[in-house]
């Protein structure tokens, strides 16, 4: 796993430090996922060591599901997994623990707990802040100014949740920080 981790990283161009943390990317087609790039964007101009490694899936590749998720539970700078569709009803029967939906229709969203179990949910809201408080620890969102990037079904979610966790102010917007770095007035 570290060696394809290092090769996918390394295609991006992306640096990456000894305390940089991985989340796994799996989707069908490359092609068409545009998740990772904007993940990633966001990460660095926020300062966060946190790259979101893309990984096909499909019947070329090396590595199954399964195998991922193994990465996800035992690699431990692998903190968690975006999955694309076809592969969230799948995902939802491999993993410990799903919140927030029935097993059955699938998550978008995996990471790990303290126990080292596998946790998912519908990643709509939920699954970030979920992620962000086991990363940074319960109410840690409490009167955070939080700038979206996306303005769809699943940044107005995340908006609902952040505020519902504390925030004191969200903006979701679809312009990019890059090219307006006002955003980030907004921002703690």
């Amino acid at each position: 796993s570290e060696a394809f981790l290092k090769n996918q990283i390394d295609r991006l161009h992306i640096p990456v430090q000894d305390n940089t943390r991985f989340i796994l990317h799996i989707t069908p087609s490359l092609g068409t996922s545009k998740t990772f790039l904007a993940t990633n964007r966001a990460a660095a101009l926020g300062g966060i060591p946190l790259v979101m490694v893309p990984i096909e899936l499909n019947d070329q590749s090396l590595f199954s599901l399964n195998d991922l998720l193994c990465w996800v539970r035992y690699n431990p700078r692998i903190v968690g997994a975006d999955v694309s569709y076809p592969f969230k009803g799948i995902a939802a029967k491999k993993i410990d623990y799903v919140s927030g939906l029935d097993r059955h229709i699938g998550v978008t969203a995996v990471y790990k707990n303290e126990r080292m179990e596998l946790v998912g949910n519908d990643g709509m809201g939920t699954s970030w802040v979920e992620w962000y408080e086991h990363q940074y620890g319960r109410g840690a969102l409490v009167h955070k100014k939080i700038v979206i990037l996306g303005s769809g079904p699943v940044g107005l979610s995340i908006a609902y949740h952040v505020l519902k966790a504390g925030a004191s102010r969200v903006v979701c917007t679809e312009i990019h920080v890059k090219e307006n770095p006002r955003l980030l007035d907004f921002v703690d």
